[in-house]
């Protein structure tokens, strides 16, 4: 009886096992000549490696200065003040003026794929603002993560540059300033040590919350020191963070990616949750309002988010992404043009123009980031909200 039930559990285990390999080989079959998707040849031939490789690198070890590996910070540890005065030291952009290439394109191609980043005396990638504010100004920040900074693209061509001119238009009488306080690589405690050590005293208006792009990917401190072990997650939850990353690199099929990786994303949405709802309750202790962002990539239900939302408390939601998934959005003569003009992340790939490309393409500036067209959508989204809802 027991050798019989071994068998059959080894039968369909077999089942199983061979039914996996048959749809990752299929799905290989179709990356590499079929080529039926052009982000899947790119992501899985180009930019999966090249990746990797940056982020083995020491942080003092850079390729780029503006490229991985980066300060990345687990949700934990927000009550102990000696981590949190470490994370914001880190959260401030460094000051200067630089054109850096963008590590997601291939380096063959670093002329034309680098971009300006200018960061004042107050750690913000944005021009000079003095500190103190007048009545007649109306000042927004910005907190977030990878699209908040605006990879890839340059200073002018960021969301908060889009915003500022956007909402100049509608309010002449008005001095608008909007700081763009987006650092690449960061999860929610880098918001929030910035947050609650510095955002109060520049009295903003409203601040734009940005993040989830990163908070459920990482499941470690990427720069720690002995005292960080104290906010580090179980050895079964680092399993799990072995296997997730891993299978980064050896699946093909996303599904079969994020179901291996469940438990562990629900660890990483828990400190996210927890996160999130801390700073808000500090923005409501201290009457700034808050709208809270959803961007393409993020992997954060709809729902999450929503769930924060309290009109009547000054806390808003807006999902930004939906419109670059599903298509809604139809690329202009002129952003096809511009795409072409000179190698981008598709030619990367062997495609040119002419080629059958989803639209959903050309509003990314490499595989994974928004490009400027894209992110100037972006902006006049966060401005009807703000019209509409009169903040």
């Amino acid at each position: 009886m027991l050798k019989k039930a071994i068998a059959s559990s080894l039968y369909i285990l077999c089942i199983i096992v061979g039914t996996f390999l048959a749809f990752e080989a299929w799905l290989r079959i179709k990356m590499y000549y079929i080529k039926s998707d052009p982000y899947e040849i790119v992501m899985f031939e180009k930019v999966h490696d090249r990746i990797s490789e940056l982020w083995l690198r020491g942080y003092d070890d850079r390729k780029y200065f503006w490229g991985p590996p980066y300060h990345v910070y687990l949700n934990r540890g927000e009550d102990d003040q000696r981590r949190i005065e470490k994370i914001h030291a880190s959260s401030i952009l460094p000051s200067g003026e630089w054109h850096t290439p963008n590590f997601l394109r291939s380096p063959k191609e670093v002329e034309v794929s680098s971009y300006q980043v200018t960061v004042n005396s107050l750690g913000f990638r944005s021009p000079e603002f003095p500190v103190d504010k007048s009545e007649d100004v109306y000042r927004v920040i910005v907190l977030g993560s990878y699209p908040a900074f605006g990879s890839g693209v340059n200073d002018d061509e960021t969301y908060s540059s889009y915003l500022q001119k956007k909402l100049q238009k509608i309010y002449p009488d008005k001095k608008i300033e909007v700081w763009n306080g987006g650092q690449q690589g960061t999860t929610s405690i880098n918001g929030y040590a910035r947050l609650i050590k510095e955002i109060p005293k520049y009295q903003p208006d409203l601040l734009i919350w940005d993040f989830g792009w990163v908070d459920l990917y990482f499941g470690e401190d990427f720069v720690k020191d002995e005292s960080d072990q104290d906010f580090e997650y179980s050895l079964k939850q680092r399993t799990l963070q072995w296997v997730w990353r891993n299978l980064t690199f050896a699946v093909s099929s996303r599904l079969i990616y994020h179901f291996f990786n469940a438990d562990f994303r629900k660890v990483l949405l828990k400190d996210w949750r927890r996160l999130t709802s801390k700073a808000i309750a500090f923005c409501k202790d201290n009457g700034i309002p808050v709208l809270l962002l959803k961007q393409r990539a993020v992997i954060i239900q709809d729902e999450e988010y929503q769930q924060f939302e309290d009109p009547q408390s000054g806390v808003f939601f807006l999902n930004v992404g939906q419109q670059f998934r599903d298509g809604t959005l139809k690329p202009t003569t002129e952003m096809r043009q511009e795409f072409w003009e000179k190698p981008n992340w598709l030619t990367e790939a062997g495609y040119k123009q002419g080629d059958e490309i989803p639209d959903v393409y050309y509003w990314r500036v490499d595989a994974i980031q928004l490009n400027r067209f894209a992110l100037e959508e972006v902006a006049s989204d966060i401005t009807e909200l703000i019209k509409e809802r009169r903040l």
